[in-house]
């Protein structure tokens, strides 16, 4: 921009060559200013990349920040959809935010890999045993004897015990 304003400048001018400038601009008169060699510079108040005229600059703007505002919000909402789903499937909700940040699938592996982890039987408690009865536990123990697994000296101390809770 500085060099269009300068290139007037540069070319020595008078009066009505500056004014006659203005067929460039749509009919719109310059400001004529003399500098030091006793040319003439034409300006116009519009000149410039969005400081007036059809307003492209500032619809320009206006567009980018949306953009960016755009993407920062859908990258806020990736990250913590990520690291909602962790928590809820007990993995880490830090590694699945930064696989949502730092790779492209991120957000869609964190979201199969809690879906695998959800669908997965979860161990809950083990049913208490059902004390077997006095006669069951004899047989096994008659059992365990003719088995070679224990001697008559435990098979005897054991056979006592099961008869005497009774």
């Amino acid at each position: 921009m500085l060099l269009l304003q300068l290139a007037p400048v540069l070319t020595s001018q008078t009066l009505q060559e500056c004014i006659d400038q203005a067929e460039d601009h749509f009919g719109e008169p310059p400001t004529c200013t003399q500098y030091d060699g006793g040319g003439y510079v034409a300006s116009w108040p519009n000149d410039g990349f969005g400081t007036g005229g059809d307003g492209f600059g500032a619809l320009f703007a206006v567009f980018f920040v949306l953009v960016v505002l755009i993407g920062v919000v859908g990258t806020v909402w990736k990250v913590s959809t990520a690291r909602r789903l962790a928590t809820a499937s007990g993995m880490d909700p830090k590694i699945a935010g930064q696989m949502a940040l730092l790779t492209d699938d991120g957000l869609e592996s964190t979201y199969l890999a809690s879906s695998l982890r959800g669908a997965a039987p979860t161990p809950g408690p083990t049913p208490p045993a059902v004390p077997a009865s006095a006669r069951e536990r004899l047989a096994e123990l008659k059992g365990l004897l003719d088995d070679g697994l224990i001697t008559r000296a435990e098979h005897d101390e054991r056979r006592r015990a099961v008869i005497d809770a009774l």
